[in-house]
């Protein structure tokens, strides 16, 4: 049985000769009874503050495992992601690299077709210079004939 403040100031004690002061034994037991109340009081308001603490340090670890949940999260997303860009820049440089074979693939046919229309040009000129120095002596060759000159 659980001895309450109440029942150390109703607690009667039985009378005998010589025995305790019974004013002091009363003033004694409700002093006693005024501690217990405190101490009860202040226990009653520890087990409230421990339950509080309870209740936030469980706060807390909820907290904590949504955090770390988060974080792996976290990880895997800046994992996924960092693999998918590097697969998109290896795609681009691949696409890069293949524009470039293309364009310059591009420009030596152009460039095969300008020198191909530079050496036709050249053998054109050297024809018709050619033509044009027959056309030259041949008609040297009539103007000397008709009028008797040598150039």
């Amino acid at each position: 049985m659980r001895v309450t403040p109440l029942d150390i100031q109703h607690k009667q004690f039985a009378a005998r000769y010589k025995g305790f002061h019974r004013d002091e034994v009363n003033e004694f037991l409700r002093l006693l009874a005024d501690e217990m109340a405190e101490l009860l009081k202040e226990n009653a308001s520890l087990r409230e503050g421990a339950k509080k603490i309870e209740n936030q340090l469980q706060e807390y670890d909820e907290l904590e495992m949504a955090l770390r949940d988060t974080i792996m999260r976290t990880h895997e997303y800046v994992a996924t992601h960092s693999e998918n860009a590097i697969k998109e820049a290896e795609r681009l440089k691949k696409e890069a690299a293949q524009e470039v074979e293309e364009m310059v693939g591009e420009e030596q046919r152009r460039l095969a077709a300008i020198h191909k229309e530079i050496t036709d040009l050249k053998s054109l000129r050297k024809h018709f210079r050619e033509e044009m120095k027959k056309l030259i002596d041949s008609n040297l060759g009539k103007i000397e004939s008709s009028h008797g000159y040598s150039f």
